[in-house]
């Protein structure tokens, strides 16, 4: 916590999510995206929801790779596949 300075106390601090996504892969691993299938924006994204989402989608597309990718200052990064 942090301590009041002349009786103020700080409002707290909002947390922002980066925009997160749900992509379709055009093969296994690190291959480039074929189509964008989730996109999730706003203060706060649950990644419980994220990670339903993708199990979802996996089984929707049996056989290929479904990612989940978050924007960075580098671009979109990955950081969890999943196939079925």
């Amino acid at each position: 916590m942090i301590a009041p300075r002349h009786g103020v106390v700080p409002a707290p601090q909002e947390t922002v999510s980066p925009p997160r996504r749900l992509v379709l892969l055009v093969e296994e691993g690190e291959s480039p995206v074929e189509k964008v299938l989730m996109q999730y924006d706003g203060p706060r994204i649950s990644g419980r929801q994220v990670f339903r989402d993708l199990v979802e989608q996996a089984s929707s597309h049996p056989g290929r790779t479904v990612a989940a990718e978050w924007l960075d200052t580098l671009g979109w990064t990955r950081f969890l596949w999943c196939q079925q």
